[in-house]
């Protein structure tokens, strides 16, 4: 599944997670915070990944297949940003209301910015 930053990829939050579903991607999008769990699978970077074609236009490609068993996408929304972490589906949510690159030791790696 791929997404263009800055039009799909900012889509309404609820939108974007029925349509995340409709992928086959299990999914939080939270708005001005960023969830994780006490365990966070590996792999986001197998999940996720960025292009830039020659116009300048970027996407966001999800790659479900990807997402460890038992694993959900956390997507955390900014005004300046966007962060991603991988959760594990039924531990308790930890949520940071710091956004990306604003240090404070929040673990969810951020991801460019629109």
């Amino acid at each position: 599944m791929t997404l263009r930053k800055g039009q799909q990829y900012r889509l309404d939050p609820d939108a974007l997670q029925q349509v995340l579903a409709e992928h086959g991607v299990a999914a939080l999008v939270t708005v001005g915070k960023t969830c994780n769990t006490t365990f966070a699978p590996n792999r986001l970077d197998q999940v996720l990944s960025t292009s830039r074609n020659a116009d300048g236009a970027v996407y966001l490609t999800i790659n479900p297949a990807a997402i460890p068993s038992g694993a959900e996408l956390s997507i955390g929304y900014y005004p300046n940003g966007t962060s991603f972490a991988l959760i594990e589906a039924g531990l308790p949510l930890h949520c940071v209301s710091q956004p990306p690159g604003a240090g404070g030791g929040a673990r969810p790696r951020p991801v460019g910015s629109d």
